[in-house]
């Protein structure tokens, strides 16, 4: 951090300070005539720490009464689509409710492509509706087994 001469940090506040109780205004070149204020001061310090952490991409997915906040990563948000969508939104409906749907999405009655860019058709936090097209259920036996292990009874 540097610090101009005649300015003393104090806590995240500069305050000007004259080098000599003798020494006026007139004679200080580095004297500013109106000192920052603590609003402007936070202002400056809150937009270059929002410069260095850019604001989190997120989406909202409703699966028939869930619905979901499924984060983009910066690092991959250029080439995200609307099939990567589909797949965190089932992923996270089979965490939940152990079921895999098969879907698509819609946002104000308009299907989406699932080739489209997520970033060209949708905006952060925006909510879009999934349509169940399918179900992948496993096979009978291993649904039958899930269902024993989670009510705690032998098969």
């Amino acid at each position: 951090m540097n610090q101009l001469p005649g300015m003393v940090m104090l806590g995240r506040r500069e305050v000007s300070r004259s080098h000599s109780p003798i020494m006026n205004e007139e004679a200080d070149p580095n004297h500013d005539p109106a000192p920052p204020t603590h609003q402007s001061m936070s202002s400056a310090s809150f937009q270059n720490r929002t410069a260095h952490v850019p604001a989190p991409i997120r989406m909202r997915v409703r699966v028939q009464d869930n619905v979901f906040l499924i984060p983009v990563p910066h690092s991959e948000a250029d080439s995200c689509t609307v099939a990567w969508l589909c797949e965190q939104a089932s992923q996270r409906y089979y965490q939940m409710c152990g079921l895999l749907p098969r879907l698509s999405l819609q946002k104000e009655g308009a299907l989406l492509l699932p080739t489209d860019p997520l970033l060209a058709v949708l905006h952060t936090n925006e909510e879009v509706l999934a349509e169940v097209c399918s179900w992948d259920l496993p096979p009978l036996h291993e649904r039958y087994r899930k269902a024993c292990q989670s009510l705690g009874v032998g098969e």
